[in-house]
Formats: structure tokens, sequence, C-alpha cells
């Protein structure tokens, strides 16, 4: 041990090791940029080959620690050194650089990478390798998970013959081959079965071809052997295999949820080791917070959570709360995956904050339900059955509380869900890429500080550099070691005789951006989205000189369809997409931006250019992050944004690392560039914003206010107490719904609220504070608010309509007021006009405490907008669609529930129809169910909707309705062919009958002569013929497909994934893994 100690120490304190290490990374640097040779500094002449030399340094001290080591210093040395070692061989080989020995040091370090627990790098590295031989190939394929291939090559080598003129060494091969191969059948044995034996047997076989590769003195293979038997341990460990069996006691849901990773596309077959700890920590009955970087798998942490849920409790219901409608999107595509076919529903419930009548509809039976905050409040207000059936909340972005008004609204739901969820002895699962303050993030919704796991990994892996613009010129200062730099980093692009770009920091950007996107996507970053225009005219000015981009068509064809119906034909933005150029921000209407969104997850942009709402709505990983601006107004964007945003750069499992740039005009005076330069410095060096608290500010804003107008405390609590107000707008009506809300479950005893109030995240955050306000005086006033609520409230008429609907009882009050006349014009044969015009009166007013900004939509903007037809893009520029899809379904939803209440049952249900045309810019009834099928096309769904209105109205299933479409499909087709449109339809329809063609009926096969011991053939395609093939590939029977032997080639999809089990003597059923 000490032995190890000192040589580990011996090589990281060697200031001559240390400075070649850093003259690699400089070198490495330069390199994946491309600049030329004559600009490169001089590096040691002997460069390459004592950087060798400490690689095996590092590798030795590594494989010296033996995997079993139960010494916890020892296994981070040998974790640590593994990384080094790694780092060394992907700086020298990893960055474009030829030579002989390269395929195989990227080998290496590829195991070495996987054995420092960064799976990631290791399958990063592997783009680079090239064939080299039937050994290296079989590994290569191992590491980059290609098993489909893995076992074709593994049968060729059981099939095949060793020469018996080969020489020596050539015999050597073909054994080391012929034993490589049956440990990785092993392998593949053991991802198909979770049988121990096999691994163990695969782990053996290599301890095999270490021992033979010692005899011959093979030190090239002992190596690469050496490290594949620490791999498949490794593995071992990790495998989901290992893994989930112990959480989970329900083998044939958890075999089967474990088969459906292998064999979906990428394959999940491990979890990182801090993953693995992650988990452990969620399991916690209590629930746990986990804060872990951009794109490390949180997802698949609490989709495991939820099958554990459901395993103990089928009838349980999840809210999976994702804060961003985007991010809801997404997180419904990533769960169906694995858990669709283990009977477990998932819907994404597309939330406004308003009931609706689509809710049932959309909703199913399923268990899991992805909603927005503001959803999830509305449907446990009206639906006691899931609020008592409640055992897992799992919140997405949990940093996201307080902070602003939507925010604190946030905050006091989750207040009243934590209430609900300990009734029923559930928990939150919280989930956050940025929470410094973690501990009392667990102690507020787990009441254990400790129930929290933590990975500061954000910056790591991240390359950032200061891209310099002067006159017509880019230069890059790189920072770490060696500050390396780039000089003249862009080509010039003469316009005119007098205009040559660069020519100003922008086009720096964007120019750098098209040359840093060779090598991967590039975001641009730009804090308001006033700028982007900018950028787009820019980039419109060298279309000449960029390429056409080649996009997957069928999300192409959608964004294109989608972009042409908001800013007409040939605009600058279609022209700029055709390079490969896409733009993100708020302001999208709701198709483009879910086809904007379809568009940057799934496919292959070049180049982003965004503001914050994608870092935080999206979950889409980039190569590199140039920063053009970093100014919201002028404020600089926070420090949780910056780390957000730069969380992008570096996508797993395709980049080694990601870069990130900081863009500054360097014309300007030296003192401003050093300020600038220290602005990106305090981004990279300081400390993210804690969660606050936007109760605990609001009452402290009061109390002091209080203080400034010399009002006591005690005659402060009278005035909260009596609804009274130190000015204007004090925020208090933020708290009387939660509040309204808890005092009936407690019968209105004010008395009840102590242990409410105790827990909350505003007395957890005032009893921390050294502050005048402390946690005594924000409990009294929040029990002085709620004497007020008792008061006038507990023996209300309308109390459970206030309940149900949701919002601030202040606004309801309003919006009683005009309650009459809303009334009366609805009852009017032709009312649609004058109700628009008093909706808008309301949304309009000052009174509106719902309204975010001074912005006054228009009569013209509704009707354009439910015409359900293209709309204008000059009428709705800088448009606040925020207006479409909040405040103004808000507004008519409330309207309705107190007409209901009232029972005024037809014209609540006049407000109702109205509110759903509203909240998706659609004619009628008939054509939002058809949007909310996923043809999220405004035109199709209204077209669809005149031919089939009487059908579609009398179908009040989600499944109902998509079995009448497909009924339909030839004459939809044909009515939208040779339209713009039917891509979109076509792609509707291919999508459907795909996933209903996945239940596919039994195939059997009489193969008699089968030894009894024979209970699964695979079903494998080589070289365009097909076979049933043995799991110990020891017996082969090929099938004749064209003498009807085997019915529908179709079914041999995926060589791996089909299988035909016994089920009587000589008689096999066709199974997929996926059944």
């Amino acid at each position: 041990m000490n032995k190890i100690l000192d040589n580990y120490k011996r090589i990281n304190e060697d200031v001559y090791f240390q400075n070649l290490i850093a003259q690699s990374y400089s070198r490495s640097i330069l390199r994946d940029v491309n600049e030329p040779l004559e600009n490169y500094p001089k590096y040691d002449e002997e460069l390459d080959t004592k950087l060798i030399a400490i690689f095996q340094m590092y590798l030795n001290t590594a494989l010296r620690v033996d995997f079993d080591e139960t010494d916890f210093e020892l296994i981070n040395i040998r974790t640590d050194s593994f990384k080094l070692a790694a780092d060394i061989l992907k700086n020298m080989y990893h960055y474009g650089i030829e030579k002989p020995e390269k395929d195989y040091y990227i080998l290496i370090a590829s195991m070495a990478y996987y054995l420092s627990g960064d799976y990631s790098k290791s399958f990063a590295v592997m783009k680079n390798f090239n064939e080299k031989n039937a050994i290296t190939n079989l590994v290569s394929h191992f590491l980059k998970k290609e098993y489909t291939i893995l076992y074709e090559e593994v049968l060729f080598n059981f099939s095949a013959q060793i020469p018996k003129s080969e020489s020596e060494m050539e015999m050597d091969s073909h054994i080391y081959l012929k034993i490589l191969s049956i440990a990785m059948n092993n392998f593949l044995r053991y991802l198909t079965t979770g049988n121990d034996a096999f691994i163990y047997e695969a782990i053996e076989n290599t301890s095999d071809l270490i021992e033979l590769t010692e005899l011959d003195n093979d030190v090239l293979a002992w190596y690469i052997f050496k490290l594949l038997n620490f791999l498949f341990k490794c593995f071992h460990r990790v495998s989901l295999w290992k893994i989930i069996p112990p959480l989970i006691q329900r083998k044939e849901v958890v075999d089967k949820y474990i088969l459906n990773n292998l064999f979906n596309s990428p394959s999940i077959v491990e979890l990182f080791p801090f993953q693995i700890e992650a988990l452990v920590k969620s399991m916690n009955p209590s629930g746990a917070v986990l804060a872990l970087p951009t794109s490390s798998g949180k997802t698949k942490i609490a989709e495991i959570n939820i099958l554990k849920t459901l395993v103990e409790d089928p009838n349980a219901i999840i809210l999976y709360l994702a804060p961003f409608k985007s991010l809801a999107y997404e997180i419904e595509d990533t769960l169906k995956k694995n858990l669709s076919n283990l009977d477990i529903n998932i819907s994404n419930m597309y939330g406004d904050g308003t009931e609706s009548l689509f809710d049932d509809f959309l909703r199913g039976q399923s268990n899991v339900l992805i909603v927005t905050p503001e959803k999830a409040k509305m449907i446990l207000r009206n639906d006691n059955d899931i609020k008592e059936r409640l055992k897992l909340i799992i919140l997405d972005e949990g940093h996201l509380i307080g902070g602003d008004l939507r925010f604190t609204r946030n905050e006091l739901f989750y207040e009243e869900l934590k209430y609900y969820v300990m009734k029923v002895n559930g928990k939150f699962l919280v989930l956050s890429a940025i929470l410094p303050n973690s501990s009392e993030v667990a102690e507020w919704f787990t009441r254990d500080s400790q129930n929290k796991y933590v990975l500061n990994r954000t910056k790591n892996d991240k390359r950032f550099g200061v891209l310099l613009y002067t006159k017509n010129n880019v230069s890059i200062k790189w920072k770490g070691k060696s500050n390396p730099f780039n000089h003249n980093f862009v080509d010039n692009i003469k316009l005119t005789d007098k205009v040559i770009l660069p020519n100003s920091k922008r086009t720096s950007v964007i120019l750098s951006a098209l040359k840093f996107s060779n090598s991967g996507k590039v975001l641009i970053y730009l804090a308001r989205k006033d700028m982007i225009k900018g950028y787009i005219k820019d980039y419109s000015r060298i279309l000449d000189h960029l390429e056409d981009h080649c996009w997957e068509e069928k999300y192409w064809n959608e964004y294109l369809f989608n972009l042409k119906t908001f800013y007409g034909e040939d605009s600058i933005f279609e022209k700029v997409a055709l390079k490969g150029i896409i733009v993100h921000h708020a302001s999208l209407p709701n198709d483009l931006r879910i086809a904007t969104e379809k568009i940057l997850r799934y496919s292959n942009p070049k180049i982003i250019i965004a503001t914050s709402t994608l870092a935080q709505g999206v979950n889409i990983g980039v190569s590199t992050v140039i920063i053009g601006h970093y100014r919201v107004t002028k404020d600089l964007i926070s420090n949780g944004e910056f780390n957000n945003i730069i969380g992008r750069a570096g996508r797993s499992f395709v980049d080694v690392e990601g870069k990130v740039l900081f863009a500054i005009d360097a014309n300007q005076s030296t003192k401003k560039n050093k300020w600038e330069i220290g602005i990106f410095e305090s981004f990279i060096n300081g400390i993210i914003e804690r969660v606050e608290s936007g109760i605990y500010y609001v009452l402290r804003y009061i109390y002091r206010l209080s203080i400034k107008n010399k009002v006591s405390f005690e005659t402060l609590l009278e005035i909260i107490s009596n609804n009274e107000s130190l000015e204007d707008n004090s925020y208090l009506h933020l708290l009387d719904d939660t509040l309204l809300a808890i005092l009936n479950e407690e019968d209105f005893d004010v008395n009840n609220l102590d242990e409410f109030i105790d827990n909350s995240f505003a007395i957890l955050l005032a009893a921390n504070k050294a502050e005048d306000f402390n946690e005594e005086k924000l409990k009294r006033m929040l029990i002085a608010r709620a004497n007020y609520i008792k008061t006038t409230y507990q023996d209300a008429t309308k109390k459970e309509m206030y309940l149900q609907a949701g919002i601030a009882l202040t606004f309801i009050k309003l919006l009683e007021e005009n309650l009459s006349s809303i009334e009366e014009i609805l009852q009017q044969e032709y009312y649609l006009d004058e109700l628009i015009s008093r909706i808008l009166d309301i949304a309009n007013s000052d009174l509106n405490i719902y309204r975010n900004d001074n912005y006054d939509i228009s009569k013209e903007h509704i009707y354009e907008w439910i015409s359900g037809e293209q709309i204008n893009e000059s009428t709705y520029t800088n448009f606040k669609w925020n207006k479409l899809y909040y405040e103004l379904p808000l507004i008519v939803n409330t309207l309705s529930k107190i007409l209901l209440f009232n029972q005024k049952e037809e014209c609540s249900e006049k407000l109702l129809n109205f509110n759903e045309c509203l909240k998706y810019g659609l004619p009628n009834i008939a054509a939002v169910k058809i949007y909310l099928l996923g043809l999220n096309s405004r035109e199709v769904a209204t077209k669809i909707a005149e031919k089939y209105y009487s059908e579609i109205l009398q179908i009040d299933d989600r499944f109902g309705l998509k079995l009448l479409l497909m009924t339909k499909s030839k004459d939809i087709l044909e009515e939208f062919n040779e339209t713009e449109f039917f891509l979109i339809v076509q792609s509707w329809f291919e999508k459907e009958f795909s996933e209903r063609s996945l239940n596919t009926p039994e195939i059997r096969l009489r193969i008699r002569n089968v030894s009894s011991e024979i209970n699964e053939f695979r079903l494998m395609e080589i070289d365009n013929k097909y076979f049933l093939i043995t799991l110990d590939l020891n017996t082969k029977i090929q099938l004749n497909l064209n003498t009807g032997t085997l019915e529908g080639k179709e079914y041999i999809i995926n060589n791996i994934k089909y299988s035909f089990i016994r089920e009587a003597d000589d008689v096999f059923v066709l199974k997929t893994y996926n059944d």
C-alpha cells in the first residue's frame, strides 16, 4: 500500500511531469480547432515519448490496486490514476492526429475512462477508433454498446477454423480470439438473462487470457485483457441486473424493465457510480433531494422510483411536476420508452393552470401524470380521488422556487402538496442541476437535511475561453494549463470592397460558431430576445458562403411547415434554417415552439441561437456554448442561470469535453476588457445563488413597510387579520388560497396550523437568518392571515367554489363583480364578440393581479388566433403569448366555475368551450380533440374537424378517437395529398400504425430432433440468411423463409432481440424481450 501511495504522490508532485501534461493539454486544444502548426508554441521535442511513459506510470499505479480493495484512499487513487492515464491518451490521440499506434491507445483510453466511472467519455473517445484486428474490434463493439454486431462477430469467430500453416504468433492470436469470443458471449448472455454465472465465466475467461499473455510476454495484449478483466468486474457491480432487483421485489417486472433498457436505443445497461449512490438515497421512504448536473441521469432515477412505487402500490398516482411544457413533453417521451409496456400508463396533461373539458380525455387510466405545478393544483383541488392516491411527487427543476410571482405561487402549492402527501404517507423526490442550499430544501421536503445527494461537477470537463474580436480578426484565449491561444481563428468574408467580416463582436460570434459547428452543435446564448433578430440578419448576409444543411426529413418537414405558417414564405428564419441555424425563445407560438423543440432534441442542428428559456425547458446538449450577451437589462444574468446554460456544453456520450466561450469586443479600452474578463471569471468561480422563499420575502417586505410607516407589530397583525393593507399591492393575497385549502382540511381550526407553518420553507429560512424579522414574527403574521381567512370563508356558501378555482380569492371576488354582465352576454344568440370585449376589459384592467406587464391584447388577436388558420406574423410581433396560454384562460375558466356554482350550467359550458378554443387557437371543440391527439397543427386539426365534426363529438376517449382517424386514414391522407400539410398528417399516421403493430401475433415453429436440454434459440440474420442459434452458440439451424418455415421476415428487426422459447416437446414460440 505504501508503495502505491508513494508512486502516485511522486507522479502528481513532479513539476516536470506535470508541465509535460500541461503541454499535452495545450496542444490538444490547438489540434481540436485546427490551429496552423506555425502558430503552435514550442513544445518539448520528445513530448509524445515522455507522455507515454507518464501514462504507463499512472496506468500501472491503477492496476496495482486490487479490484476488491476496500481501503477508501486506495480506491480513490485507482480511480484518479485511471482517469489521468486516459486524459493523457485523449490529449495525444483524440484530436485528429493519425499515428500507427492511435487506435490501440484510443481503446486503452476508453477502457481506463470506464474504470474511472466516466462511461460518457469512454463511449465518446471511441468515435475516433478505426477497426484494426479481430481482437480489438470485439472490444470496441463492446465499449460502443454495439451488441448486435458484437454477437455476429462472436458467432463468426466460433465458426472460424484455425489455419494449420500459421506462425506461432498468429496461432496465439487465434487462441486469444477464441477465448475472447467465449468471454464476450458470456457477457451477452449475462446482459439478456441477469444470470451472475455468465459474468463470472466472462471474468474467468479474461483471467485465462491474462495468464496466456504473460506466458507469451505479449505486453500490448496483456494490457487489453487486464483492463477488460477489471471492466467486467466493474460492470457487474454497476449493471442494472445488480442494482435494481434488490430495490424492487417483483422479478418479472424488473426483468422486463431491464430488457427494455437494453433493447431501446441507445442501450442503457448500467448506472454511473454517482447515479447508484443517488438512487439509493432516493429510495428513502421520507423522500430525497438530488442535485446532479445536467445530463447526469436524473430522469432515470425518477423512472426507477416510479416503477418501485407502482410495483408496491398499483393503485398509486404519481405526479411528475415539470415547470415548463417543453420539459413535460421530453419527460413523457423518455418515460414511455421503458415504462409503457409494463402496464404503466403515462399522460402529459398539457397544463395551463385551468380545469379542462379534456382532463379525463387526456388522463385516461394513467398512473403517472406529467403536469406543470399550476395544472397539478387544479387537478388536486377538483379530484379528491387523485389526492388520496398520491404516493410520489417528482419535482423537476427543484431550484425554481420563490424569485418571482409564479415561483412564489408554486412554493405555496408545494406547501399544500406536502400536507396532502404526508397524510397518505407519500414522498417527494426533488431534482435539480443547481441547488446550493440542498440541505435546507431537503429539510423542507423530507424533514431531514441529510436526505440529499449532491454532485458538484457542473464545471468539470468544460474548456473555458475568451473570444476576442479586434478589427477584422478573432482570437481565442483559453483558460487552463499553459493558457493556449488561437490566432486569426476565423476566415474573413468579403461582402463588398468596404465590408469585410468580422466587423463587429456579433459577426465575430456568428463566424466563430460556424467554425465550431464543424465538430458539433453550437449554442449562441443571448440574454435578451430582442437581440436574436440581429444575429439572424447577419447570418442571412452570408448565406452564399454557407452549405445547405442535411436535416432529418421527419422533423424538418414539421418545423418548416410551422415556420412558414407563422413567418410566411421565404422568411429570413427559413433561409438560415436551411443552413442548419435554429432560433428558440419564450415568445414562439405554441405549434412553432413544439416543432422547434422537436428538431432541437431529435435532429441535428448546427447552430442554435437562444435565450435562457432553452436552458430551462429543453434538455439538449451542445458541443460549444458562446455567451454573446449576458445582461437581461442593466443586471447580469445570475450565476445559477450561467451554470444552467454552460451545463449544456459537452454532449453526454458524444463529446469528451464541452467548450464555453465568452465573447468580448477587444476594441474597447484595456480597462473595459479587463472588466469584462473579470465578469466571466466571476461567472465561472462565483457561488450559485441560494434557493429562497418568496413567501418569506413577501412577509418581510410587509414587516419592513410597517416599520417605515411607524406601525407597531401588534397593529400590523390587526391590519393583516382585517384584510387591510399598508399599500395598494402588498401581495398578501398570494397566501389566501393555500391557507383556505389547509384550513378547510383542518375544519378551520387555526390552532392546527402550527405543524404546517413550522415546517414551511419560509419558517425554515427565517430560522437560519440572523435578522430582526425572525421565524416567530413570520409565524404570527401567517396565523393572523389565517384568522382572516377563517372569519371570512369558514361559513361562506361558495367555499367549495373558491377552493376549486385555485386562484387568489381577491381575484375571484373581482370576477364575481363582473358575473351578471358576463351572464347577460352569454344569453344572447350571437355573444362571442361582446364576450371577448368583456374578457379583455378584465384582463387589461389594473385590478388583474395575474397581469405580468402592461401589454394589452386586442380583439383582433383573439379572432385571428381562434380561427384555426395561419396567423399573421406582423400582427404577433413581440406578442406576449402568455396572455393566451395562461392569463385569459385563467379568467374564463374561473368565470365558468362561478357560473356553474350558481347553477348556470349552459352559460358555464359555453365559457368552457370558448376556453378550450382560446388555449389552442381553434374554432371548435372537435378541432381541439384532434389537436390533443398529437396532430400539432391548428390548420390540420381544423380541417379534419370540419369533415368529421359530428362523429368526433360523439367520442369521449382518446383511444376511440384514434381508432376513428385510423379507419378514415385513407380518406384523410387523400384530402391532404399535394398540400403543405401532407407530411405532418402522414407522419402522425405512420407513428400511430407503428405503435399499434407492436402487439404481433405469436408465431410457432416445430423443430424436431432437438436436445431436451435446449430451451431457447436466438433468431439471427447472417449474410441475408436466417438461423436459429442456441445461447452457447453450439447449435445452429438455418431457416428457409421462402418456403414458409417462418412467415413474416418483418419480425427480424433487431438481431439480438428475438428468441424462440420451447413451449412443448418440439414446439418453439417466437418471443420478444419487450413482450
